[in-house]
């Protein structure tokens, strides 16, 4: 089983093209999915991120816990690169929520345990 994590690993590293200067890994968190819906956002369904993000068909956004700042970007393997930029309730510790346009995609994203990583950020200039 240690072999195919390892195996998952590196796929995942290769697939963003990622070195150790360039992506930190997070370990697996539990990822689940949301829309801009009022199922899925409540009285939060404005189509705003947390941060104030318009949200459209082709956003790429993540709601992480405060741990992860606004604008960290993370790999998440099936969905891809996406900026944090949304916050939940439920979002503590090791969870994420991915963002999809369509209800049906959310909730056909289901439940996934997945391997994350987090892009450094850009040597400030001297």
């Amino acid at each position: 089983m240690k072999v195919l994590r390892v195996v998952a690993l590196l796929v995942a590293a290769v697939s963003i093209g990622a070195t150790d200067d360039d992506w930190e890994y997070l370990g697996t968190h539990t990822v689940t999915a949301y829309c801009p819906c009022p199922k899925c956002c409540g009285r939060w369904a404005d189509g705003r991120t947390a941060d104030g993000t318009k949200l459209g068909p082709r956003s790429r956004v993540v709601a992480a816990p405060h741990t992860q700042p606004f604008d960290t970007v993370l790999y998440v393997p099936g969905y891809g690169a996406a900026r944090v930029a949304d916050r939940g309730k439920a979002i503590k510790g090791k969870r994420l929520d991915v963002f999809f346009w369509s209800h049906r995609k959310a909730v056909a994203w289901g439940v996934k345990e997945l391997e994350v990583w987090r892009k450094r950020s850009a040597p400030e200039p001297e």
